[in-house]
């Protein structure tokens, strides 16, 4: 029940659906999410940052990535971080990001620097999809 649900919680936003997609593309989001990128790179070796819903850059604050990887069914297509957020850059208008989806772009990348055939992992297996991340961040570490 959503009421018992809510009076669990000290403090909640209601949200209309209309109001997400100026949230999302707020400075103020962007600027947040830049400070704890920041952070985290300052403390850290590697970096991963997933995106969500095909996004093609889910905040401007991971513009400067050395590497983009495209997860397709059964593969990866690495690119040069670079080259992949010119083509993203290129597409958006006005340096909005926000919508710019992973199939838009796509057709403005050249050839991926590595493909790394995963083949597909059923169900739970998850040594397999352990041994496949592992597999992924040697690349990285490896610089290629």
């Amino acid at each position: 029940d959503i009421q018992l649900f809510l009076s669990k919680i000290r403090e909640y936003t209601i949200i209309r659906s209309n109001y997400l997609p100026e949230l999302l593309s707020s400075p103020k989001l962007h600027a947040f999410l830049t400070n704890i990128l920041n952070y985290i790179k300052a403390h850290s070796d590697i970096v991963v940052a997933e995106s969500f819903n095909d996004a093609a850059l889910p905040t401007p604050a991971l513009k400067t990535v050395n590497y983009v990887a495209i997860v397709a069914p059964g593969k990866v297509l690495l690119f040069d971080g670079e080259t992949y957020v010119k083509a993203v850059e290129l597409y958006s208008s006005m340096g909005r990001f926000i919508g710019v989806d992973v199939p838009s772009i796509i057709g403005l990348l050249k050839k991926p620097l590595k493909t790394i055939d995963w083949g597909i992992i059923y169900g739970r297996d998850r040594e397999r999809y352990r041994e496949k991340l592992y597999e992924l961040i040697d690349v990285f570490t490896r610089n290629l």
